[in-house]
């Protein structure tokens, strides 16, 4: 996807999801350095399968996680 973007070097895109309660996760935020990055991140996250969601004592919780992908262009 990058190559065909006018990017190169070393580019960072980052995501940031939530792991619901029911284990669904959601994208919450992603900044990329072009909209398609941005588009093929959201398309990545969305294929993580459901997942078994945090926990407070016996209680299902929402967890956040942000994720920096780094990709090297050449």
């Amino acid at each position: 996807v990058a190559t065909g973007l006018g990017l190169s070097g070393v580019q960072g895109i980052y995501v940031a999801f939530k792991v619901g309660a029911d284990g669904e996760v959601s994208v919450i935020r992603i900044k990329a350095p072009h909209k398609k990055l941005e588009e093929e991140a959201k398309r990545v996250i969305g294929h993580i399968p459901k997942m078994r969601p945090g926990r407070q004592g016996n209680t299902p919780v929402d967890v956040m996680y942000s994720k920096a992908i780094i990709i090297k262009i050449e």
